[in-house]
């Protein structure tokens, strides 16, 4: 791996609302090389399955399995059949200033895998992916729409999400 080049992508959204959901047919050339973003990312494998390679750590994933990748996180996905992902990615400072409050520092947790429990995959777990995959919808939804105040209402579902997928850690960890 280290001769394989490493290049840093960067989110092309707004720079007044740092937040992109986008999805993902395959595996471009520049994903099948590792590389890394100043973004957090969520990743959503809506069909098909593949391989990630995230940090030195492979998964193989399937269809309805969540990937959470913090920035700089090295990675990349390749061996992909059918896939398609859905994909959000989001500046932190969208979440969490430094000098906002230290609750919303909490959303960010999942990131971070500071002695939680947290790692980058979520495999589909039935109810919880239900749920998160309505989110997911939702934003997508309304990122799609552009319609007024939808900044507002996509930062209140990725609020959502990142409590539930913390939820979910905390519980795995408060039971092992």
């Amino acid at each position: 791996l280290s001769l394989m080049v490493m290049k840093k992508h960067a989110l092309t959204g707004q720079r007044n609302f740092p937040f992109e959901c986008s999805e993902s047919y395959g595996v471009s050339e520049d994903f099948r090389e590792l590389h890394w973003h100043k973004e957090m990312e969520i990743c959503r494998i809506r069909n098909g399955h593949g391989k990630y390679l995230i940090n030195g750590i492979e998964y193989t994933f399937e269809k309805n399995d969540i990937f959470i990748i913090n920035n700089d996180d090295i990675h990349l996905c390749y061996d992909d059949e059918n896939l398609i992902m859905q994909v959000i990615m989001f500046d932190p400072s969208l979440i969490w200033s430094g000098s906002s409050s230290p609750i919303d520092a909490e959303y960010l947790r999942i990131f971070l895998n500071t002695g939680f429990g947290a790692c980058n995959y979520l495999p589909d777990q039935s109810d919880l992916s239900e749920k998160l995959f309505e989110i997911f919808d939702e934003i997508e939804e309304e990122y799609a729409s552009k319609a007024d105040g939808f900044e507002l209402i996509v930062k209140a579902y990725l609020l959502q999400l990142l409590a539930l997928i913390n939820r979910h850690f905390v519980s795995i960890k408060n039971n092992s």
